[in-house]
């Protein structure tokens, strides 16, 4: 198999700057692609992803790099980019390890995290996608394991933690990627 790379962004919004900057066209299936990679657009939520993951063939790619944003507690920037070695459920009960030595731990929350909530987790970071991801590649027969899943997971910090009836502006979710968008393909690259 080539080497066939599956970017997953769970918007619009995260997705616009690579799709701009690796020249992808939306195809008929929904996915954006070009010679060098193909990009879904997940959704948002842990179900959400793993539904629309079920959809697309799994199979046929050698990577998978999911990009986005995700809360931190209160020591780290909004807008540094950090790779995740670690995924956690948000009930604490499974934890994934991923092939990157080194990086921060995740939390994949159901719903948005209050700022209280994120300072209590025993994970530096919190999304709502990643555990997902692991778990469907996992059942795609990607892997035996997550620390052979071809899986690298590169997240923004756009928040310290959200209260239920605050959403970010997707424009500023987006910005935050761009900024992000030179290291981010650095990364992507290694």
């Amino acid at each position: 198999m080539k080497d066939s790379l599956l970017i997953l962004c769970a918007t619009k919004c995260e997705a616009a700057p690579l799709i701009s900057q690796l020249g992808l066209i939306k195809s008929n299936d929904g996915t954006y692609r070009s010679d060098l990679a193909t990009l879904l657009i997940t959704g948002i939520g842990m179900e959400t992803t793993q539904s629309r993951l079920t959809q697309v063939p799994l199979r046929e790619y050698s990577r998978f790099v999911n990009v986005g944003v995700c809360g931190a507690k209160s020591a780290f920037r909004i807008g540094e980019l950090f790779e995740v070695s670690n995924v956690i459920s948000a009930k604490g009960d499974t934890k994934y390890s991923l092939m990157s030595a080194e990086g921060l731990a995740l939390t994949t929350s159901p719903s948005p995290v209050s700022a209280s909530k994120i300072e209590s987790l025993s994970t530096e970071l919190v999304d709502m996608e990643a555990f997902g991801i692991v778990e469907s590649l996992l059942q795609a027969g990607i892997a035996n394991n997550s620390k052979e899943l071809p899986l690298q997971i590169l997240k923004v910090v756009s928040d310290h933690g959200v209260e239920q009836e605050e959403f970010l502006d997707k424009n500023s979710l987006q910005q935050l990627i761009v900024r992000a968008l030179p290291e981010i393909l650095k990364r992507m690259k290694k």
